[in-house]
């Protein structure tokens, strides 16, 4: 069966990313043995210090490599000649803020959690992040071949997840993240279209650091920003270098999907490293876990929930989403760390074989038993060091001299003339040229093999040098022979390094007694060659006395002379041989004591090194059997200490093969795992080997220090597939699944239940939202939520727990959100919960970074006041990512405040211009001085503004708006300044209808919410005349325009839908309505101040009777004179002189006779 899996990026961003990505990389390092055993999976740490810090190292995986690290840094240098030189770089100058331009930094150790800063960054390195983010993504590539054949996973086409984590709380990830998401669809739109998930921890996770407010100014304007680019009306626009190609434009939001993760949920709080875990676990579930599907799908059926808008308007994009996590689970990675590491210290106390006890009589045993079939006794060393190429030297000098003694027999040269009777007559035998024949050839065969009138033994004699040969062949034969036996001890189970500690004490004693016997002997040879050489002579010297005299038996006394001389000469030779060999001897006894030093120097390496090891794992296996026990898992742990020993002697059992007898069966399971580890490591002690060549136990002191923790990997490998791989019949196997250990701790069904409930719960998503907000008018919209469990089989499984389990499961779940897990997955049940569609005003702690956040705008705004008044303060460090930023609040305005600024605003009491001195936009309102006018900068946008009217240092300027507003309105006594002020907020909303025009434009929310802001100003401060519409009626007989001003206050709100400006053209003014035309007809009168061109057609009111009202009876005689002259004037005046006759005849002044006779001397002026 095989599975489905994508090509996978994570990214880490700054070094919160960095703690979950080593996280989950020591989650596929757990599970394929290294990263690289899993290739379809990349990392990228991305940071602005490369100092790679980690809170927990041993819940992280193994170090990053260079090319899975880009450091993001900027040289002092190089950040002093940009920033000093701006307008050469204006896709930095067009966003960095001004007010980090005075003080250049550095960013080479960290972004100083200056948002801007790792922006800056990010831009600088723009190209070298790039580079390494495709080099990421190659690595993934190709590998559709091996991921079929090792684990039948078939990789699908042109897929390609990415995961961006990082936290909004620091500088480096929240300066970078929105620009990088950005990148990523940039510089990949030639591969496999990339999903995007970001994953973005929430600043409660750094509740314990002291790092001051920051982090929480940083995150809520960071969220602002974020906010701003998912909203589907913005559009982000970015230039990263001079060349176009480097430009992007979007409109769509950073990531397609966005996760934020809290440290807590509705049921629990989690400490920041269980955060982190559960965040790990979930994306090695995602990316390659059967339930990973499932989550996809969940995640993909969330998009539906923001499709629909937030109610609330501009500004409140739902497209954020959170998960939970929660399992029933038997710690199967401490519980295999455990055994693996403890099988690897009983590997190696084996190898160390202390318990063996040393044989008695030791020194006779090395003798005897080991240096005697070595040839290490002092005459086999002798011979061996005087043997000619087949025999020994002695041999041949004896033969040398047999060879004199035959030829002068031969040839008689002993012969003597002068002797017996020859009396008289002088000596003419051959004796006479003997001596000469003698010293010549004696002379010559010294020469020639015994020569040594030189230190330099290249110059040295034959038989010399064949000596020395021999010694040197001796000394190599001999270190290999006492090498291998030394190796042989090691690995002999009877012996081992016990034994061979003691042999080499024995050995250098022996071969000590061998140099102080070869000293002796080399003192007596010494000697005895002088004596020979000296009998030698002295025979030479009778010879030449009495070769020339005469005697009775002279022939037979010169033989004599001659055979003392040849015996003298052979063992003078012979002396000579046996000293030189005796000083070779030395020379050998000497190298063999260094070489068996140089062997107790491995061996004690040897034994630190493998006791370093055997200790560290003794070590880690405690540390591993502690972490079963205090592991973090949201959910129920299903495993005991005391059930540890229990199966690791299993284990033992099954791979030994002995059930009764466990050092039997250890001895066969650390013979096997030796062999496999010794042969895999033999590259590491020999690059360059025969193929059939492995390195052997003591090999492992000449393995390189730098390559022991290779060594020890190796180690680990071995015994944890020993581990993994347990057979089936083994405890280790069958007792670890998640479904079985439920049932055999917790036998009782309610308790097992109970168990459920409680995982399902701390399952919630990691997001607290605030039930606060969805109870607003405002929202109107309940996230989805989706959750499922996932088991061995899931719903269809065919093992027997898991098929008992699922009745229980019915409770909480339907059958469709019951979710396979593989085979290798048993040993957990994973209760996982999604929440998604709700935007970030809806979030239960987002008040409080709110709060910061204007706090940090306070303190920003006195600042910048204090400047304008020459005063030297510097305000505090900016946290926005741009020079004027357009980003709105998270949360709606105050209503009060976005009322008075709606009013000011369409009053003029709030501008916006340039500054021209930083030529930057600013929102001011202008007030009196005792020196006159002062312009007070409030804001760089009107998004902004209502912010900064709720920080405390600007309570004075919301009080001052409001007089200047409250002081406009009430000045509107005269219907000419009513007239005028109506005409004013007219011209607003169709101002405001125009720069709203992309997002609806009249039919916007932001709109239809300001106009209904001035329409209450305008029925408040009864700035539109009202006419009855009986009046109407009566008076009025075409309409003159298409949309008119409200009839009166008690209208609705769909009959008051455009205001038209009073500069309406002609064509807007068209006719009155009859007067049977309908209320609903009769929508909007134009302004006091149409022109009369605009208000042309008024009918006359000579019209029908049936037109006209009927007074009601009424004699008061304090009817109000009417001024009849004004027919002459505007008719919006005599529009306004109707209304107070309708309004006489209402109140019961005027009767119907009184109203209709008033009403004629208006009309006829």
């Amino acid at each position: 069966m095989t599975s489905n899996r994508s090509r996978t990026l994570i990214i880490a961003v700054g070094g919160t990313g960095l703690e979950i990505l080593s996280r989950t990389r020591k989650g596929f390092e757990d599970k394929y043995g290294d990263a690289s055993k899993y290739p379809l999976l990349s990392y990228l740490w991305i940071d602005t210090d490369r100092k790679e810090k980690i809170s927990n190292p041993q819940a992280a995986g193994s170090s990053l490599k260079e090319n899975e690290k880009c450091w993001a840094s900027v040289t002092s240098k190089d950040a002093k000649e940009i920033i000093l030189n701006l307008e050469q770089y204006p896709w930095i100058n067009d966003w960095y803020p001004s007010e980090l331009e005075r003080n250049p930094n550095a960013v080479m150790a960290g972004a100083g959690q200056i948002r801007a800063q790792g922006r800056f960054a990010f831009f600088c390195n723009y190209r070298h992040i790039r580079d390494k983010v495709i080099d990421a993504c190659r690595r993934t590539k190709g590998h559709e071949t091996k991921m079929l054949e090792s684990y039948g996973i078939t990789v699908i086409p042109n897929s390609l997840n990415i995961y961006v984590v990082g936290s909004f709380s620091g500088g480096t990830g929240s300066g970078m993240l929105i620009d990088l998401c950005y990148c990523l669809k940039h510089w990949l739109q030639g591969e496999a279209t990339p999903l995007i998930t970001t994953i973005i921890p929430l600043p409660s996770l750094f509740a314990g650091v002291d790092v001051g407010e920051r982090i929480q100014t940083n995150a809520y304007a960071a969220f602002m920003e974020l906010s701003y680019y998912c909203d589907h009306r913005t559009q982000y626009i970015a230039r990263f270098s001079g060349n176009l190609t480097d430009e992007i434009r979007a409109s769509d939001p950073p990531s397609h999907f966005t996760y934020l993760v809290d440290t807590k949920n509705d049921q629990k709080e989690f400490n920041p490293e269980q955060v982190r875990q559960i965040t790990a676990k979930q994306l090695e579930e995602e990316i390659d876990s059967e339930v990973g599907y499932e989550k996809r799908t969940i995640r993909d059926n969330m998009k539906g929930a923001w499709a629909q808008a937030d109610p609330g308007g501009r500004g409140y994009p739902k497209c954020f989403l959170s998960f939970g996590r929660a399992t029933v689970e038997t710690p199967i990675v401490p519980i295999y760390a455990y055994f693996s590491y403890r099988l690897g210290e009983k590997l190696l106390h084996w190898w160390l074989n202390e318990e063996i006890k040393l044989p008695p009589k030791m020194l006779e045993l090395v003798r005897d038993d080991i240096f005697k079939p070595m040839r290490l006794t002092l005459s086999d060393l002798l011979s061996d060091l005087g043997a000619a190429e087949d025999r020994p030297y002695e041999a041949v000098i004896s033969d040398y001299i047999n060879s004199i003694r035959d030829e002068v027999t031969t040839k008689n040269l002993l012969e003597c003339t002068q002797q017996g009777m020859s009396v008289l007559g002088a000596e003419k035998g051959q004796i006479l040229q003997f001596l000469p024949y003698l010293k010549s050839k004696v002379d010559t065969y010294v020469s020639e093999h015994f020569r040594e009138i030189s230190p330099d033994e290249r110059l040295h004699g034959d038989y010399l040098k064949k000596i020395y040969d021999n010694r040197a062949n001796l000394i190599l034969q001999t270190k290999e022979r006492l090498t291998e036996q030394f190796y042989t001890i090691i690995e002999d189970r009877i012996r081992g390094p016990k034994f061979a500690d003691d042999f080499l004490i024995r050995a250098k004693e022996i071969l000590t007694n061998y140099g102080e016997v070869f000293r002796r002997q080399q003192d007596i040879l010494a000697q005895n060659k002088e004596k020979y050489q000296e009998t030698y002579q002295n025979a030479l010297s009778s010879i030449n006395e009495f070769k020339d005299k005469w005697g009775m038996t002279k022939q037979a006394e010169m033989e004599v002379y001659f055979e003392e001389a040849l015996d003298s000469l052979d063992m003078m030779l012979k002396a000579i041989i046996q000293h030189k060999c005796r000083a070779s001897a030395l020379m050998v006894v000497e190298s063999l004591c260094l070489h068996l030093n140089s062997l107790e120097d491995r061996l004690n390496r040897w034994t630190q090194t493998v006791k370093f090891f055997r200790d560290g794992y003794a070590q880690q296996a405690k540390e591993q059997i502690n972490q079963a026990d205090a592991v973090f898992i949201d959910g129920a742990k299903l495993f005991d200490r005391p059930e540890f020993n229990r199966l690791f002697q299993d284990l033992i059992s099954q791979y030994g093969g002995s059930q009764e007898d466990i050092t039997v069966a250890l001895d066969k399971l650390c013979q096997t795992l030796s062999q496999g580890i010794l042969s895999q490591a033999s590259p590491l002690w020999k690059e360059e080997r025969r193929a059939d060549e492995i390195m052997r136990l003591l090999d492992i002191t000449e393995i390189p220090n730098l390559k022991q923790d290779n060594f020890r990997e190796i180690i680990d490998k071995q015994t944890k597939e020993k581990v993994v791989n347990a057979p089936n019949s083994s405890r280790l196997h069958q007792e670890l699944a998640a479904a079985d250990r439920l049932f055999k701790v917790y036998k009782d069904n309610a308790k097992i239940v109970e168990q459920l409930r409680s995982a399902i719960a701390l399952a919630k998503p990691l997001i607290n939202l605030s039930s606060a907000a969805f109870s607003r008018k405002d929202i109107g919209f309940t996230p989805l939520n989706y959750k499922i469990v996932a088991l061995t089989g899931g719903s269809q499984t065919t093992d027997p727990a898991a098929q008992k389990l699922l009745p229980l499961l019915e409770e909480f779940y339907a059958p469709e959100d019951v979710k396979p897990l593989s085979a290798t997955e048993d040993y957990k049940i994973v209760f996982y919960e999604e929440t998604g569609g709700f935007s970030l005003r809806c979030l239960e702690d987002l008040p409080l970074l709110r709060q910061a956040y204007l706090d940090w705008k306070g303190k920003w705004i006195v600042a910048k006041r204090a400047q304008l008044r020459g005063e030297n303060q510097d305000p505090p460090i900016p946290v926005h990512t741009c020079k004027e930023p357009p980003f709105w609040d998270l949360f709606p305005e105050d209503a009060a405040i976005f009322k008075l600024l709606v009013q000011a605003r369409a009053l003029g009491v709030l501008h916006q211009k340039m500054n021209r001195a930083n030529q930057e936009n600013v929102i001011y309102y202008s007030r009196n001085t005792p020196i006159g006018p002062e312009n007070v900068s409030l804001a760089s946008s009107w998004q902004e503004l209502p912010q900064i009217l709720e920080v405390k240092a600007c309570r004075g300027d919301r009080e001052e708006i409001q007089r200047q507003v409250n002081k406009a309105l009430d000045n509107a006594q005269t219907m000419e300044q009513k007239d005028s002020l109506f005409n004013q907020l007219t011209n607003y909303l169709e101002q405001r209808k125009l720069e709203l025009e992309n997002e609806g434009g009249e039919d916007s929310k932001a709109y239809l919410r300001e106009r209904q802001i001035i329409l209450e100003v305008i029925e408040t401060y009864k700035l539109q005349v009202e006419i009855d519409q009986d009046v109407l009626e009566a008076t009025l007989h075409e309409s003159p325009l298409n949309s008119l001003p409200p009839i009166s206050s008690n209208k609705s709100e769909s009959q008051l839908n455009n205001l038209p400006s009073s500069n309406s053209s002609e064509s807007q003014l068209n006719n009155f309505p009859s007067s049977n035309n309908s209320e609903s007809q009769l929508n909007n009168l134009p302004s006091s101040n149409s022109s009369e061109s605009q208000l042309n057609n008024l009918p006359s009111f000579n019209s029908s009777e049936s037109q006209l009202n009927n007074f009601p009876s009424s004699n008061k005689s304090e009817l109000i004179t009417l001024q009849t002259n004004s027919v002459n004037g505007s008719k919006s005046q005599l529009l306004a002189e109707l209304q107070q006759l309708a309004d006489l005849k209402r109140e019961g002044i005027l009767s119907e006779e009184e109203f209709q006779q008033a009403k004629q001397r208006l009309l006829n002026g």
